[in-house]
């Protein structure tokens, strides 16, 4: 997104187009008003959701897009990232490394504040309604899995004009710790069901109904969840700092 940005001749900050140090936008306080008043400031127009937004949404303003991926996949990018930083002296395994994580990675960054302190695996109903609707307002949903279809469609939208190119940078020869193991349902059920949001607006269906899978998936979360009996999001005293 960044690097598509700059392609298309948009003024961006030199490192990974970050407006705040903190990777949240904009203004510095989490109303509305505060993210008017920066708005008024800066020519930049729209929000590319990375890190836990802000309470309010400046519809007014702003233009929201978010690139969505699988969600065990994303885990996995984030561990090999971990990896790859501190390597050779990481040696956990993946399967070690995402139980000491939050869950629902994806869906708490679309919640933002409100579920930023929510333990792990109690993330409410009202919650999950709230991160959808907040979803629906988002003018573009991408898909990591279908980036260059779901890239273009953005691109039009938005009037830019060139794709950006791949810039492959030199990596490490690293051997990954093992990266199998069993998978915990509830990591993703609440990321799975948002991703599924994002491809029914992708075919142009956006009020497709959740399948029944995904919704099952979803209320099984809520059954069962607080019986983890976790008291933080990661369910650990440590959570990656990354």
């Amino acid at each position: 997104m960044c690097i598509g940005a700059q392609t298309n001749g948009m003024k961006t900050s030199n490192k990974n187009c970050n407006v705040q140090r903190d990777q949240r936008c904009c203004g510095g306080g989490d109303g509305l008003e505060s993210q008017r008043t920066f708005a008024l400031s800066t020519k930049k127009n729209f929000v590319a959701n990375e890190q836990d937004m802000y309470d309010a949404m400046d519809l007014e303003h702003y233009r929201y897009v978010v690139t969505l991926r699988n969600s065990r996949d994303r885990y996995l990018s984030h561990w090999r990232h971990v990896v790859r930083a501190l390597y050779p002296n990481y040696t956990t395994t993946f399967a070690t490394w995402w139980q000491n994580q939050p869950d629902n990675w994806n869906f708490r960054k679309i919640c933002g504040t409100r579920c930023m302190s929510v333990p792990k695996y109690q993330i409410t109903e009202s919650l999950f309604q709230y991160t959808v609707d907040r979803l629906h307002n988002f003018e573009d949903i991408l898909l990591f899995e279908r980036f260059n279809e779901t890239f273009a469609t953005f691109a039009q939208n938005v009037g830019w004009e060139k794709m950006p190119l791949t810039r492959g940078g030199m990596k490490k020869n690293v051997a990954y710790p093992d990266a199998g193991g069993a998978w915990d349902p509830l990591m993703s059920a609440l990321d799975d069901a948002l991703y599924e949001i994002g491809e029914a607006r992708a075919r142009g269906d956006a009020e497709a109904p959740l399948s029944a899978k995904t919704l099952d998936a979803v209320h099984r979360y809520f059954e069962t969840g607080k019986d983890r009996f976790c008291d933080s999001p990661c369910c650990s005293s440590v959570c990656s700092a990354y």
